[in-house]
């Protein structure tokens, strides 16, 4: 039986040591929020629609960043659903569709992720979900609580910038006018976003 001992102690440490990093999991998944927009379809305009009404909830969400606890955001996000639809509603209606959008704070689903080296497992989190018209086209999910989404959206934007400032500096020079300089640099970035 004493031969026995070490092996037993080493296996319940294993074993308790497994349970509080799932607990230590379980913890850091209820303290996340993430943010799920599904397009109508699969269609190039409904895809560059979703990413326009994804912009318009991260500039409106923006403030998550500055707040202290999940509680806290979930409030703010609870009160704001409506406003946050009006002005999604807004940029779909902008952009030439009439799709409805309904938005809500739910526990969704969400397949594991590697964040910055740390690793979301798969599993069940809150989040804002954001579904425009008949929500039966890809999907793009971040976590905006932390605000993870914002880091990789604002080096997106800032990649989009520099593009932007690139072309205009080449074609400035052989731009004749104001629309014409525009009207290429439009050209430009659709053949490399698509």
């Amino acid at each position: 039986m004493l031969k026995k001992l070490p092996i037993i102690l080493c296996l319940l440490v294993i074993f308790i040591n497994v349970q509080v990093k799932e607990v230590k999991a379980v913890n850091e998944t209820n303290n996340i929020i993430r943010l799920h927009v599904i397009a109508n379809s699969d269609s190039n305009l409904d895809q560059a629609l979703k990413l326009k009404v994804r912009d318009e909830i991260l500039n409106n969400l923006e403030i998550l960043k500055y707040l202290r606890n999940n509680d806290i955001a979930q409030n703010y996000i609870l009160k704001n659903i409506p406003s946050l639809e009006e002005k999604c509603e807004a940029v779909i209606i902008e952009n030439g569709f009439n799709y409805p959008i309904k938005i809500n704070l739910t526990a969704s689903s969400f397949p594991t992720k590697v964040y910055y080296q740390k690793v979301l497992p798969a599993g069940e989190y809150k989040a804002v979900k954001a579904v425009i018209g008949k929500g039966e086209g890809k999907n793009w999910w971040c976590v905006l609580y932390p605000p993870l989404c914002h880091i990789d959206w604002f080096k997106e934007k800032e990649n989009y910038n520099i593009l932007k400032e690139e072309a205009i500096s080449v074609m400035a020079p052989v731009a004749e006018n104001k629309n014409n300089l525009i009207a290429n640099y439009k050209k430009i970035l659709l053949n490399v976003w698509f």
